[in-house]
């Protein structure tokens, strides 16, 4: 019965694949767990995410809507990022990695939050696929897919 997988192997490539595509799904699937299961809550959480979220958007100034520009810009060039690194693109690996030190530089000044456990698992497996994904394409045969000249 085993015989069948013998052959296939987990080589540094396919695992730098495939962590790629686990941290962009754990990553997306945070949030949407955060919508589904909010509701699950105690009703104090959830009454402090409700005015949580209505002063988010409500009067919103130059300062608040020039930070959610900044957030949707940085979220699209992590997912362009993401698909450049699937693809060996050198730059990429410097861009992914000042992503990764802007995101922890600023994640202790986005206040107090509030997480579903699935919510905060998610993100807890996004950030190991982050991690996985910095060690193999720095220090691992990875890094020569990145180094190769093409031309």
């Amino acid at each position: 019965m085993w015989d069948k997988f013998s052959h296939a192997s987990m080589t540094p490539v396919v695992a730098f694949r495939l962590l790629i595509v686990l941290e962009v799904v754990f990553t997306i699937s945070g949030p949407v767990a955060h919508y589904f299961m909010s509701d699950f809550l105690p009703v104090a959480l959830q009454e402090y995410l409700s005015e949580a979220d209505e002063g988010i958007f409500s009067g919103l100034d130059t300062e608040a809507a020039s930070f959610w520009v900044f957030c949707g810009s940085t979220i699209l060039i992590w997912l362009a990022v993401s698909v450049a690194l699937f693809c060996f693109w050198r730059p990429a690996r410097a861009v992914y990695l000042l992503l990764m030190v802007i995101n922890i530089g600023l994640y202790p000044f986005s206040g107090p939050t509030v997480e579903t456990a699935l919510e905060s698992t998610c993100f807890f497996i996004s950030s190991l696929c982050s991690g996985g994904v910095l060690a193999l394409m720095y220090w691992s045969p990875v890094k020569e897919r990145f180094e190769r000249i093409k031309g």
